[in-house]
C-alpha cells in the first residue's frame, strides 16, 4: 500500500478559500441591491402599463376616442406582459 500523501496544486489553497468568502460576504450588499433594482424596475414597467391600459380604456369608452385609447391600451398591455415575464 501507498503512504496517504497530500498533493496540493497551489500552496495556498485554503486562504483563497477564505478570500472567497470573504468578498461573497463584502459583495452580498450589492448583491441584493442588483436584485432588489431589477424587482423594482419590473414594479414600475408593470404599473406604468397598468395605468396606460387604464387610460386607454378611458378614452375608448366613456369620451370615444378610440384612434387615441386603442394604441395607448395595446402599449399598457406590452408594458404588462413584459413586466410579468
Amino acid at each position: 500500500m501507498a503512504p496517504n500523501r497530500i498533493t496540493r496544486k497551489n500552496g495556498n489553497d485554503g486562504r483563497n478559500k477564505r478570500m472567497k468568502t470573504a468578498l461573497k460576504i463584502l459583495f452580498f450588499p450589492m448583491t441584493i441591491s442588483k436584485v432588489l433594482v431589477r424587482i423594482l424596475g419590473r414594479v414600475i414597467v408593470g404599473a406604468m402599463g397598468f395605468l396606460l391600459m387604464a387610460a386607454g380604456l378611458f378614452l375608448i369608452e366613456p369620451i370615444q376616442i378610440p384612434i387615441l385609447g386603442i394604441p395607448l391600451l395595446l402599449f399598457g398591455l406590452i408594458l404588462t406582459v413584459k413586466a410579468v415575464f
